[in-house]
């Protein structure tokens, strides 16, 4: 069973991270970009930063997975090392810009009060399991990064939430302000459970 969780998990991660980075290589508009004012998808701002939001994020949630392979960590230390800065550069720009566009999000203040939670805790997150790994602290920067990829992995969450979510309140507005915080806090909790569950068994 936790096998055949974790490949779905890892499916899902790769089908929605290939998903946003196609769109951006073939130059074909997000839906969520078409359902914008004229006036937003204008901006040359927003719609820069939200491609970069995008695709890193992409980036991010289509190789995050791999830095948890034992054998790459084992056998292939340089190559885990690298793949962790690609990670970690792609999450820094995707949560950095996150923040930005979070403002602009459909549901008002409170998704959007959400998005920015979520941003900037995936941002520090993922930079203290950075500083964590250079202190030589490799529990620590373990979990930290379990924590980073949890909120990576929102963006699969977020696309289960929010229809779910919709189907049950049939209030499209709530449905999306919900999922917008259920999407990630989830995500963590999930990942404190996986933490806890690793150092019960290490005992």
């Amino acid at each position: 069973m936790k096998i055949i969780l974790k490949i779905i998990g890892i499916g899902l991660a790769i089908i929605v991270g290939f998903y946003a980075i196609i769109h951006i290589v073939l130059e074909t508009p997000f839906s969520l970009m078409l359902s914008k004012p004229r006036e937003l998808q204008n901006n040359t701002i927003w719609s820069f930063l939200f491609l970069l939001h995008v695709l890193y994020g992409g980036i991010a949630l289509t190789v995050g997975w791999c830095l948890f392979s034992k054998r790459l960590l084992t056998k292939w230390r340089k190559a885990h090392k690298m793949l962790g800065y690609f990670y970690v550069s792609s999450v820094l720009i995707s949560s950095s810009t996150g923040v930005y566009i979070a403002f602009y999000a459909d549901g008002g203040w409170v998704a959007s009060l959400g998005f920015v939670s979520a941003s900037i805790v995936w941002f520090y997150v993922t930079i203290m399991a950075v500083i964590a790994v250079r202190k030589g602290q490799l529990k620590m920067h373990r979990n930290l990064m379990i924590y980073s990829y949890a909120l990576s992995f929102s963006a699969v969450t977020f696309r289960i939430w929010n229809p779910l979510l919709n189907l049950l309140l049939n209030d499209e507005m709530a449905a999306y302000q919900v999922s917008a915080w259920e999407s990630w806090l989830t995500n963590l909790f999930v990942a404190f459970l996986i933490i806890r569950n690793r150092s019960i068994k290490l005992k």
